[in-house]
């Protein structure tokens, strides 16, 4: 098909056998609103000149009317994936659904029967479990720093390193949350060296804060030299400053060496770092420290803009009620210390299972790999773990095989590399391995 003008009306594309299917499962006003949209977007790729298929419509028109957030197998070997989701929630969900399936006691005190505050319950394990005097939740780390530079330092100056003036995710840098919360940003030292004597130079009556922010993203190898942390935290002193620590990363328990934990970075004024990255719950920012600190910050109008709600809430407390000694494991932290030997076993399993439905032209093997935390997390070291290997005898044919496999029930992402797809079992949980098998049987039959 070439012209707009071969593309059917919505009411002669309704009466076609698959669209009266989608019709009788999904309703009428639902399926024709997809309808319109799938025509609509044929419409504009015959426009841009793009050859396209008629029977392609049908798929179109129900992929539309899937939910957007569907499950998917994560065998990318990285754990924590931006793209799918960060940590899974797992057993998470479960146990709070029951907690969530009528009213909550959201904002209410069930001693007195007069209001409560919201994510007091959450705030007191997080002073247990960090040893902070005071905490604060926000929907994510960037609406934490946002919040706390513009209780603390609007209109006045936060000295940071160079080195520290970092990127994250989706284009977000820290001089632009600086510019935002109205704080004047002073950098201070080079990319790759800045000493205490930077910050102290730079000192004025304007100053608000310090802050120094984790590169979790990144690492600055070499001539490098940067102020300790008793350095910085005395320098604040003298001056009456408060010192900040942007963590991101948020290690409660330890499960990756060489990133910084929680409990070393309460040392600080305020500390602000992520709840789905290596704590291992939900999408929220956390603050904390110093009391009059969190109080300033929870005191502000923004806050009320940032807080959170109860699903988050709720999965944060079971979150910190398993980092504090619970029966069940935490997900995303069972998948990053799950030992090497049983991944190889797994993958073992999974691949004498298969074997008797791969095609002639795709052949697949167990190999050794190396899996990554993600979210931002300890860049450049790896976790071992083992993956099965497909390799098509043509190349040609290898992102038609990443797509076969996206299209399956339960959709299966890998990655590619090398001229092979990996599908990788650091990042599958084993009550998986089941459906994961059939999924596979379909795509290869």
């Amino acid at each position: 098909m070439s012209s707009p003008r071969e593309l059917p009306s919505v009411e002669k594309f309704l009466a076609t056998p698959a669209l009266v299917k989608l019709l009788q499962e999904h309703g009428s006003e639902f399926v024709k609103l997809a309808a319109r949209e799938a025509l609509e977007g044929y419409r504009r790729r015959l426009l841009a000149g793009e050859e396209v298929e008629l029977e392609g419509l049908p798929g179109a028109v129900e992929a539309l009317l899937q939910p957007s957030q569907r499950r998917v197998f994560n065998l990318t070997g990285t754990v924590l994936h931006t793209n799918l989701g960060r940590a899974p929630l797992g057993s998470l969900l479960t146990s709070v659904s029951e907690r969530l399936r009528g009213y909550s006691a959201l904002e209410f005190d069930l001693q007195n029967g007069k209001r409560g505050r919201r994510g007091a319950g959450v705030e007191r394990l997080l002073r247990w479990a960090t040893g902070a005097p005071a905490a604060l939740l926000v929907n994510n780390c960037a609406a934490a720093m946002i919040l706390l530079l513009t209780a603390l330092a609007k209109d006045r100056e936060v000295i940071v390193s160079r080195g520290e003036l970092v990127e994250i995710g989706g284009g977000f840098r820290i001089p632009d949350i600086l510019a935002l919360s109205g704080a004047r940003l002073v950098e201070v030292g080079t990319t790759n060296r800045t000493r205490i004597a930077d910050y102290e130079r730079a000192l004025t009556e304007d100053t608000g804060l310090l802050l120094t922010t984790h590169r979790s993203n990144f690492e600055i190898l070499g001539f490098t030299e940067s102020p300790g942390l008793d350095e910085l935290l005395a320098l604040g002193q003298k001056h009456g400053l408060p010192v900040v620590y942007d963590l991101g990363s948020g290690m409660l328990t330890p499960v990756v060496e060489g990133e910084p934990s929680v409990g070393e970075a309460t040392r600080f004024d305020l500390t602000a770092f992520s709840g789905d990255k290596l704590l291992g719950g939900p999408q929220c920012g956390v603050i904390v420290g110093r009391e009059e600190l969190v109080e300033a910050c929870r005191k502000h109008p923004l806050y009320r803009a940032l807080r959170c709600d109860k699903l988050t809430l709720a999965l944060l407390e079971e979150t910190l009620r398993r980092h504090l000694g619970g029966s069940e494991p935490v997900p995303a932290l069972e998948l990053l210390t799950r030992d090497a030997s049983s991944l190889k076993e797994r993958a073992e399993r999974l691949l004498e299972q298969i074997e008797r439905s791969l095609p002639s032209e795709l052949s697949a093997r167990v190999v050794a790999t190396v899996a990554q935390v993600g979210g931002g997390s300890s860049p450049g070291k790896g976790i071992p773990s083992f993956a099965l290997e497909f390799t098509p005898r043509d190349p040609a044919s290898l992102l038609g095989l990443q797509q076969r496999l996206r299209q399956a029930p339960t959709p299966i992402i890998g990655r590619l590399e090398k001229g092979s797809c990996y599908l990788d079992l650091r990042t599958l949980p084993p009550a998986d391995d089941e459906e994961l098998l059939e999924g596979l049987k379909r795509v290869f039959t």
